[in-house]
């Protein structure tokens, strides 16, 4: 990643801080998409975007964005990695066979990585997972007992009436 874009991005989550406290969401989201496509391996760039999305998004969209940062994170790292290998050839060579003794390598060549930021993202993906299906499963069975209210109401009403005929007559 070029200095110039990571140095453009961090400037932009700065002014996007700024204008999340002052409550204007709408101008710190779009500089923070802004600074993820500028520096899509900064994770700050990322979870401050989550952040703002989780105060003025909707669980369905938050699910989106999360799922995208975490395509284009692991994208951007893996980028970062195979450029370090092409600048610096003869350290990667150098370590490779011991890397690969050690298990430290994925099956493409590349470092395995555990990233605190990916597993911290699929965590907060799965709870927001969890509890839109939750709040799914408690408004079908708000909905269902409406239906069974109505039924109720509905057979109610014919009874009383064939009641007071039956006094009156």
């Amino acid at each position: 990643m070029p200095l110039k874009k990571s140095l453009q991005a961090n400037a932009n989550i700065k002014l996007a801080l700024v204008l999340e406290k002052e409550k204007n969401y709408a101008g710190a989201i779009k500089l923070l998409n802004k600074a993820t496509l500028q520096d899509p391996a900064n994770p700050q760039a990322w979870n401050r975007l989550m952040i703002t999305y989780r105060k003025t998004r909707p669980a369905k969209e938050q699910i989106k964005l999360i799922k995208s940062a975490i395509s284009f994170y692991k994208k951007a790292i893996e980028n970062l990695h195979r450029n370090y290998v092409k600048t610096h050839k003869n350290k990667a060579q150098n370590t490779r066979e011991l890397a690969k003794i050690l298990g430290l390598l994925e099956t493409n060549g590349l470092p395995k990585a555990e990233n605190e930021n990916i597993n911290r993202w699929q965590t907060r993906l799965h709870l927001l997972q969890q509890r839109l299906k939750a709040k799914s499963e408690k408004e079908k069975i708000a909905a269902t007992k409406k239906r069974i209210k109505a039924k109720k109401k509905i057979v109610k009403k014919p009874m009383a009436n064939t009641k007071s005929k039956s006094m009156t007559g």
